[in-house]
């Protein structure tokens, strides 16, 4: 279940850093409490974006702007 907001995913980014050994550890911080309390695959998911919200990050994105949509199968818009 991926987190429902920018700031949940930040969180559990810092997180998973910890869990990994990349981030430092601050004792105390919410973010040490989920990186000892849950296993690094559950806190991946949680920071992990929806298919949606990447999909619109794409379209978004620069590289998709001079795309012309009119050559673009239906198919793989949906």
């Amino acid at each position: 279940m991926p987190a429902k907001s920018e700031a949940q995913r930040r969180l559990f980014g810092i997180a998973l850093g910890m869990k990994r050994g990349t981030t430092p550890k601050t004792p105390g911080t919410a973010a040490a409490k989920i990186a000892e309390g849950l296993s690094e695959s559950k806190i991946r998911e949680y920071a992990k974006k929806s298919l949606s919200e990447r999909i619109d990050d794409f379209i978004k994105s620069k590289e998709i702007s001079n795309v012309h949509w009119d050559y673009i199968p239906v198919s793989v818009l949906k």
